[in-house]
């Protein structure tokens, strides 16, 4: 896999810290993980429709972890790039008590999976995480109706990002600063599949959600021995919608089991924790 690195600043190319690998390789990772952390610890808020899911005010930091508050209708090509690179949307109707044990449940995960393209870079991860207002939404036809609603605004943005990244503003000397190409695009998956979340979600698992039954099918998902279909519930009108229950774990198999090389068995030494993360290849559900 591409081993991204911390860009060193010319100032520092003679230290010799700034010239080992492995401590410029635990920088990019920290870097990209406190990000993450950041999106967790303060998720994307999505408020009440009012009338409809393009009205809704969506409260959100930005890729400079600046507060920002627009109308689904009004979200920008530059605020699209939250939404790139990330394997699938992960909703929660209340934000999880434990979100920091979820986000490090799914860290590990991911990482020796992650996609070869992006690495750590450029908000490459597996979910979005988003969370919403109290009363903001009831049942999963309204988790899914807004998910609908916002992947056709992110296709339309997607097609306007910028090939280079803006400057942060805040910066030092940011007027001397040089912008760096850079490429953002929506994954196919995050279209297609997301995942929905709870309190309970160690004990119960999460609710996969896949925009039809083909999508379901391409990916391998079916009832089984650790996956449940789900039955839906009051208020429920999910049309071609297919939904399942099964562990976090699972869900995340599945998601980029279409992916032959992410999807194999890898074990990755990771110079942030220090540690070698080890998961294994899909299975099937027999």
């Amino acid at each position: 896999m591409p081993r991204t690195v911390w860009e060193v600043d010319a100032r520092y190319k003679d230290n010799p810290q700034w010239n080992n690998a492995s401590y410029l390789r635990a920088c990019a990772e920290e870097a990209h993980y406190e990000a993450e952390k950041r999106h967790f610890i303060t998720p994307l808020t999505i408020n009440p429709a009012l009338p409809t899911d393009a009205a809704r005010q969506i409260d959100f930091r930005d890729i400079f972890n600046r507060p920002r508050a627009r109308r689904l209708d009004q979200l920008t090509p530059d605020d699209c790039r939250l939404f790139c690179w990330k394997d699938c949307a992960i909703y929660s109707l209340t934000a999880p008590n434990d979100r920091l044990v979820l986000l490090d449940t799914i860290y590990r995960q991911w990482f020796p999976h992650r996609a070869e393209e992006k690495d750590v870079s450029d908000g490459s991860f597996f979910g979005k995480f988003m969370t919403f207002a109290r009363d903001a939404a009831t049942t999963l036809e309204e988790i899914r109706c807004f998910h609908e609603a916002l992947c056709a605004k992110l296709k339309e943005l997607e097609k306007e990002i910028p090939d280079t990244l803006p400057i942060d503003p805040r910066q030092a000397r940011a007027w001397e600063a040089t912008s760096r190409t850079a490429e953002y695009k929506l994954r196919e998956s995050f279209l297609v599949v997301l995942l929905v979340v709870d309190n309970s979600w160690q004990k119960q698992g999460v609710l996969i959600v896949w925009k039809s039954e083909n999508n379901a099918i391409e990916h391998g998902c079916k009832e089984g021995r650790e996956i449940l279909k789900y039955k839906g519930s009051d208020g429920d009108d999910l049309g071609q919608t297919r939904v399942f229950r099964c562990s976090l774990k699972r869900a995340m198999q599945l998601v980029i089991s279409t992916n032959s090389e992410r999807a194999q068995r890898r074990a990755e030494y990771n110079e942030l924790f220090e540690e070698i993360f080890v998961v294994e290849d899909t299975e099937g559900d027999g």
